[in-house]
């Protein structure tokens, strides 16, 4: 073999050799551009998923604010509404006290005007028998009212003999002056009898000041 032969056979070499080189080089190249783009959409899938966290996160702040505003105003509503249905109930109230006390003014008025009245003004007296003794029940009224009721000749032994005449007496007095008239007036069932002989009598006293007793 001659020395031009061998030259170009090593030269051969040289490119073949050349030529892997540079296809390893260029195959490293491509591997290292891979391997960093994805590094790089990996860094940017997880910015964009937290990202995408924040916003949920900021949008469950913004829905609990917006609830709790809501909550707030809510709050605030039934609470203007409960004052607003107190005040409408105390304006009732006073509207109502003050068209009764107006009535009656005008009752009180027209009576006045009218010349009429209930009673007339004086002391009327009506008896009772309590066993072998009279006791006289004395009625006090005015023009209008009942102004006082007592019992008078009323002695110790009638007084021992029944005792319970002197609370049922103070017990149906008190209604009387109360309710200013004999409807209505209540006793015990121990001292039923003898407080219905004092209605009766003081009854009698009171249409004698009515003028309607026709005894």
């Amino acid at each position: 073999m001659s020395s031009g032969t061998k030259i170009i056979v090593f030269r051969l070499r040289e490119i073949i050799y050349t030529v892997l080189l540079a296809f390893f080089v260029i195959l490293l190249i491509i591997c290292l551009v891979l391997m960093f783009r994805q590094n790089s959409e990996n860094g940017a899938g997880t910015a964009q998923n937290d990202t995408v966290q924040s916003d949920t996160a900021q949008s469950d702040t913004t829905q609990s604010n917006t609830a709790q505003s809501n909550t707030a105003q809510s709050n605030t509503a039934q609470s203007d509404t409960a004052q607003s249905d107190t005040a409408q109930s105390d304006t009732a109230q006073s509207d109502t006290a003050q068209s009764d006390t107006a009535q009656s003014d005008m009752t009180q008025s027209d009576m006045t005007q009218s010349g009429t009245s209930t009673y007339t003004a004086g002391i009327y007296t009506s008896s009772l028998t309590l066993g072998d003794s009279a006791v006289d029940v004395q009625v006090t009224v005015s023009s209008d009212s009942i102004r006082s009721i007592e019992l008078v000749n009323l002695s110790e032994a009638t007084e021992a003999a029944y005792p319970l005449v002197s609370s049922s007496f103070e017990n149906i007095v008190s209604q009387i002056l109360e309710k200013q008239k004999l409807d209505g007036i209540t006793c015990s069932a121990e001292n039923r009898y003898t407080s219905q002989l004092l209605l009766n009598a003081i009854s009698k006293a009171l249409k004698v000041a009515q003028g309607t007793n026709t005894d």
